[in-house]
């Protein structure tokens, strides 16, 4: 694209879709992270504001949410110790 004269604007678009790429792939990591570690605060903060989702952000929302998920935790180990 140098030949052309087109250089700043393909170097413009390729960091355009490199962002973008990145931005997605840190939004999937700490989805998993999320997952993987459920009951850690701090990645469902970081994860709710890099989504942008500042009122889900707020420690009593996450904290219902901790909640809900050591409950479910709990009945799972209730229900393994049964068997």
């Amino acid at each position: 694209m140098s030949l052309i004269g087109d250089g700043e604007n393909s170097l413009l678009v390729i960091k355009t879709i490199t962002y973008v790429f990145s931005y997605v792939y840190l939004q999937n990591a700490f989805k998993n992270l999320i997952i993987a570690y459920p009951r850690n605060k701090g990645f469902r903060i970081i994860y709710h504001v890099i989504r942008f989702e500042f009122k889900r952000a707020t420690p009593t929302h996450v904290q219902g949410i901790i909640d809900r998920i050591e409950n479910e935790l709990d009945k799972e180990e209730r229900y393994e110790n049964i068997d």
